[in-house]
């Protein structure tokens, strides 16, 4: 390998790692925002939530050369004194979904049919894609399903996509032996969640009787932020009546907000 080669390779992994850790603080930043109270509370200033979370493996200013990154492509917008959001590109998407998931279920469940060959994989693959992060879920091969009305942004999609004649949108109310919940448990893995969630409060619990230095208590912190972050990325995050019964999600997305307050000031313990 010559001299040439070397510092190529090298700077090619270090715009990968860079990419990496973009992708990491995308996802504190739409984690954080599910999480928040109000959508108002989308915009704030989380560099000491940042650096908190990511700092033990990633130095400071490796994190603000990924969040320049993330700015230059135009998915976050903001600096330190305004604060920072990601931009329409998925606040958009947030924004509707935290609107629709804050409204009383109207009991209609909304279907997406779509019938694209094979030869057109990409596109299909694409919309695939779209319908999960609106928070749609499979019901049958290339039949989806949500209870959430966010008929606007899909529509918007598939006008942009040129989708809207092979595409049909149907809205109704369910017939059939299987009551709300249990068709939604069909759909979404909730009981598995539901453990999953459980399992994540009772091992805080356990961490909190032991005798443990303010460094390691930090370690647990950020474990828990990290196990958490990966259940609600397979949370749909469906309306109360379409729960198991002794839902915990809400107790575990509580003391999410409560560890993400204690890592945004600095002072853990």
């Amino acid at each position: 390998m010559s001299d040439q080669t070397k510092p190529q390779k090298k700077k090619r992994g270090k715009k990968k790692g860079r990419a990496y850790l973009g992708r990491k603080i995308l996802r504190v930043l739409s984690a954080a925002a599910e999480a928040l109270d109000t959508f108002g509370d989308f915009t704030y200033n989380p560099y000491p939530y940042l650096y908190a979370s990511l700092g033990m493996s990633y130095r400071k200013e490796h994190i603000d050369e990924a969040v320049r990154d993330l700015t230059k492509k135009g998915l976050v917008e903001g600096n330190k004194s305004e604060g920072l959001r990601l931009t329409s590109a998925g606040a958009d998407v947030k924004k509707s979904l935290y609107q629709a998931r804050q409204k009383e279920w109207d009991g209609k469940w909304r279907v997406v049919f779509f019938d694209i060959p094979e030869v057109q994989r990409d596109i299909r693959d694409g919309l695939r894609f779209e319908l999960k992060k609106l928070g749609f879920g499979l019901w049958q091969r290339s039949a989806w399903v949500t209870p959430f009305d966010i008929a606007v942004e899909l529509n918007a999609y598939l006008q942009k996509q040129d989708l809207s004649e092979v595409v049909q949108i149907v809205v109704g109310e369910r017939l059939g032996e299987l009551n709300d919940r249990e068709f939604a448990a069909q759909i979404w893995p909730l009981n598995d969640l539901n453990e999953r969630y459980a399992r994540l409060l009772t091992g805080w619990a356990e961490e909190l009787k032991k005798e443990s230095t303010a460094e390691e208590r930090l370690r647990a912190v950020l474990a828990f932020h990290d196990r958490y972050l990966d259940i609600l990325a397979s949370d749909p995050q469906l309306p109360p009546k379409l729960l198991p019964g002794h839902w915990v999600g809400d107790d575990a997305r509580e003391l999410f907000k409560k560890l993400k307050s204690i890592l945004t000031v600095g002072k853990p313990f």
